[in-house]
This record gives structure tokens, C-alpha cells and sequence, in this order.
């Protein structure tokens, strides 16, 4: 017979088997679970904010019961122009939105007057997990209602060659009357159970201004992790010597 002192250590496990993989990240409609950071355009020091860039290195997501995301959005807070209260476009890798498939694949979205709309981008390919993908959001000059959404999976902002063939995805945002004041980087969950993620990093983090100059993030910005379930950090400070540098993601306890 077990003795009663170890009792409450058993119990304990059981416990976890149980309801450690269960969290509490809302439905379809919102509620959900961020690890994320933002930057404000008063923070970059950009008066007219014209999109932002990340270098996500995509991993295998797993759903569990609704959707795990790992993203860049920018985004206008506080307008009644669209609904909810914001205009926003994201962009990024996903196991459950757009597509009831469980397995990873590229999507963006857009919220703009004409409503949601999601738009899945097909399955990340096997040689482009653990690789660099540049994903970026920017207002099209002169077309003040348009924003260019890419994925470039296998590629990098500073040049560096990538051991896999590149593909360009391009797309556009028609319609989007945002005047973006945020870009937010890292991982979005939804649900109540089942999600994983390994660890993912969004490097080389660059904000491009009206000229398609720019500079490195170089300042940490707002970090919001709800943890448990998902984990964020700054895994390398952002400056300039390391190129914006490595918000790291994780999912889930």
C-alpha cells in the first residue's frame, strides 16, 4: 500500500495530466491568448508609419481545438472606419484559421470596412521549417487605400543567402483605409486545449518609412504574454548591431 505522504505528490500529477494541456483563449470571435510585442508609431519616432517587416523562422503548429498563429499585424487602433473598433492587416503561418486543416500553412487577413476576410496561402513546405521567411505589411505609395502583404519564405531582409528555394508570395489589401499607429510581432492562440508550438524567432525587425528607407527596431517595446499558456520574450535586445533583434515564442504549458 502507498504510504499517505505521497499521496498529495500522486494527485498532484494526475491532476496535470488532466488539465495542465487545458487553457481558457476564447472562440472564434476573440478572447484569445497573445505572446506578443508592439511598437507604437510615436515609439519608432515615424509620423507617417508605412508598415513594418519581421523575419519569422516558421515551426510545426499544432491547433489542438481551434487555432494557433504565429504573425506580424499592423494595425489603426481606435477608429469607428472598420469594425471592432480597428483597422488591421496580418500576415503570417497558422494551423486552424482560414482552413480547417491541422497542419501549418500560410494565411494573412485583413479587417477593413468591407468586413474579415482571411485568405489561406497554402502549406509551409517541408525544406522551409526552421527557415528564415520574411513576412511584411506596407502602405503602396501613392494608392493611400492599398497595402502590399508578402511572403517570402527562404529569404532574408539583409541579404544573406538561405540553404532553399526562395518563393515569393505577394498580395494586397484593397480597400484598407488604415493610418496604422501599431505593428505587433509573435503568436496569437484561440481555444481551449490540444496547442504546441516549439520555439519560433522573428528577427531582423525593420519599420520603412514614405522614402522605402528605414531603420532596425531599437527599443523592446510593449510586450503582452499571457503565459501560462503561450511564452514570449526577448531572447536578444533589439539594436542596431542585431538587426531588430529576437522576439522568441513558444506555446504551450
Amino acid at each position: 500500500m502507498l504510504h499517505r505522504r505521497y499521496l498529495p505528490a500522486i494527485a498532484g500529477v494526475i491532476l496535470c495530466l488532466s488539465g495542465c494541456a487545458t487553457y481558457k483563449c476564447g472562440g472564434a470571435s476573440g478572447g484569445h491568448c497573445y505572446a506578443t510585442v508592439a511598437w507604437g508609431k510615436g515609439d519608432l519616432q515615424e509620423t507617417d508609419f508605412r508598415g513594418f517587416i519581421t523575419v519569422l523562422t516558421p515551426v510545426q503548429l499544432n491547433k489542438g481545438d481551434l487555432l494557433i498563429n504565429d504573425e506580424l499585424w499592423l494595425t489603426q487602433e481606435n477608429t469607428s472606419v472598420c469594425g471592432g473598433g480597428s483597422c488591421w492587416t496580418e500576415v503570417g503561418v497558422t494551423s486552424g484559421a482560414c482552413s480547417k486543416s491541422s497542419d501549418t500553412r500560410f494565411f494573412w487577413a485583413d479587417n477593413t470596412p468591407a468586413g474579415f476576410l482571411c485568405r489561406d496561402l497554402g502549406p509551409v513546405q517541408p525544406q522551409e521549417f526552421g527557415q528564415p521567411a520574411v513576412l511584411a505589411i506596407t502602405k503602396i505609395r501613392d494608392h493611400e487605400d492599398v497595402f502590399e502583404v508578402d511572403v517570402w519564405p527562404c529569404s532574408r531582409i539583409d541579404g544573406v543567402n538561405v540553404p532553399c528555394p526562395r518563393r515569393p508570395m505577394t498580395h494586397a489589401s484593397f480597400g484598407n483605409p488604415m493610418q496604422p499607429n501599431v505593428a505587433t510581432i509573435g503568436m496569437e492562440l484561440a481555444g481551449t486545449s490540444g496547442a504546441s508550438a516549439p520555439a519560433a524567432t522573428f528577427t531582423e525587425n525593420w519599420h520603412p518609412d514614405h522614402f522605402f528607407a528605414g531603420a532596425w527596431v531599437t527599443i523592446i517595446g510593449s510586450p503582452q504574454v499571457q503565459n501560462p499558456p503561450v511564452q514570449g520574450s526577448w531572447t536578444v535586445n533589439p539594436s542596431v548591431p542585431t538587426e531588430g533583434g529576437t522576439w522568441t515564442t513558444s506555446c504551450c504549458q
